[in-house]
């Protein structure tokens, strides 16, 4: 993820993301493991463009938690990534 470097004051950060801009998260993230892929899933929704829509904090709360389980769900079974974990399933 790349911060808002070019932009200064807290002005300028506010328009900004009233325009709709949003810092640069590089989606081969996406692509890393399970872990990775919900951290710039939980980092998208609190970037919201509408405020109503992002999440709250006990609502962030639960979704790092669910996050955090899965993830030791997967390690546990020796995989990274929540694909790996679906194509194991329909192999069986």
């Amino acid at each position: 993820m790349y911060p808002i470097y070019d932009v200064c004051s807290d002005n300028q950060v506010g328009k900004y993301i009233r325009s709709g801009d949003r810092p640069y998260i590089d989606r081969r993230w996406l692509d890393e493991s399970f872990a990775e892929a919900e951290l710039v899933r939980i980092i998208n929704e609190c970037w919201h463009q509408h405020r109503e829509n992002r999440p709250s904090i006990g609502e962030l709360v639960l979704m790092l938690r669910d996050s955090v389980q899965k993830n030791r769900e997967l390690l546990a079974k020796g995989r990274t990534k929540l694909e790996d974990d679906f194509a194991f399933e329909k192999v069986s």
